[in-house]
């Protein structure tokens, strides 16, 4: 039903960014990405500096398997909108299932910097932090995920699996306020990419 809305919507206005937005994400969850990347897609065409458009276009390019180019849908997303914490969590969490687990740091640490509220946000960050070696910042950051949602399973199972342990040997310390900032510095070298690049003759 909320396709059909949502098909209806566009219909009537085929221009209507957040409609043609709101179907992709239906889309998305009635497992048919190829579909939502052309209304992620018009979107853009509408819109191309739509931080929103971007990270949606990213997690269809996740569902179809572009990993690459999702996370530079992602990267385009923060340049759009630096606080784009929804974002930072999706590049994180598609770094995580890459196993790129010290680049998945900085983005999750910049999204629970910005908001700590998340539940989710805060386990992503621990499962970073776990398969890194950082058994004490992972905990911790699993048990503020409970302590936000106390029914999350997934954090509390993951508290249980690691509670106790300690960091390995040739583990560095783990600072958030330092990974956040090293994230920030970095998509700043995005946006001046991108601004070198749009001034080339």
């Amino acid at each position: 039903r909320a396709r059909e809305s949502f098909e209806r919507a566009v219909e009537l206005d085929s221009s209507h960014v957040k409609s043609l937005l709101n179907l992709s994400r239906v889309l998305l969850e009635l497992k048919e990405p190829r579909e939502a990347s052309e209304r992620v897609a018009a979107a853009l065409e509408i819109d191309s500096t739509s931080a929103e458009a971007h990270r949606l276009m990213g997690r269809v390019q996740a569902a179809l398997g572009e990993t690459e180019i999702a996370l530079e849908s992602y990267r385009e997303a923060l340049i759009f909108d630096e606080h784009d914490v929804w974002a930072m969590n999706n590049m994180g969490l598609l770094l995580i299932q890459l196993g790129r687990f010290d680049e998945a740091l900085r983005p999750l640490a910049r999204a629970v910097q910005l908001d700590s509220s998340v539940a989710l946000f805060r386990n992503n960050f621990g499962m970073a932090l776990e398969r890194t070696g950082h058994f004490v910042a992972a905990a911790e950051s699993y048990q503020a995920a409970v302590a936000i949602d106390p029914d999350y399973a997934k954090a509390s199972a993951s508290l249980a699996r690691i509670g106790g342990r300690v960091d390995d040997a040739l583990a560095q310390p783990i600072d958030l306020a330092l990974l956040a900032e090293d994230f920030v510095r970095e998509v700043e070298t995005w946006k001046a990419d991108r601004v070198a690049v749009s001034e080339q003759p």
